[in-house]
């Protein structure tokens, strides 16, 4: 027993005494001194250019309280489609029927934006989903806490012909 405390003690010593070391050099060394240059060159210089900071990102949502919706209802946005939509008459694809899935934004004005193709059928009947789309007026916008908020809106677009 008294070999281990005898072996604590001089541990201790040994520590404490590398720890008071340490502080007195730190003590006894004089600080740095920056050069005139250096401190110079900053007054000299022109400030740095002002980074204008990016505007604030509006949450887009995907499911909401009350989605958005074609002025009229539902019935009137496919009779607006029905209306619209012309069929490619000479690309090479223009006998194929099928969907096309587009998916775009409808900001909390009702405007729409972000238009893309997320199931596409061929590029002349995505080009005539993406018109159609385009072509549709302000929708009536989502509402998420009593609120309009942006919704994304996935469309399914039907190119069928009547038989």
């Amino acid at each position: 027993m008294n070999k281990i405390s005898l072996l604590l003690l001089c541990c201790t010593v040994s520590l404490s005494a590398g720890s008071f070391a340490q502080e007195k050099k730190k003590k006894d060394t004089p600080p740095k001194e920056i050069p005139a240059s250096v401190v110079n060159a900053d007054i000299d210089a022109p400030p740095p250019p002002k980074v204008q900071a990016a505007p604030p990102r509006e949450e887009v949502f995907v499911h909401v309280e009350e989605m958005p919706s074609f002025p009229g209802g539902s019935d009137k946005m496919y009779a607006f489609l029905q209306k619209h939509k012309k069929y490619p008459q000479k690309a090479p694809d223009s006998e194929l029927e099928g969907k096309v899935f587009v998916g775009f934004i409808i900001k909390s004005d009702g405007s729409i934006e972000n238009i893309e193709i997320k199931r596409s059928l061929s590029p002349s009947h995505d080009a005539e989903a993406i018109r159609l789309i385009k072509m549709m007026p302000k929708w009536i916008p989502g509402k998420q806490n009593g609120r309009a908020v942006n919704c994304w809106y996935t469309l399914p677009i039907d190119f069928y012909f009547l038989r």
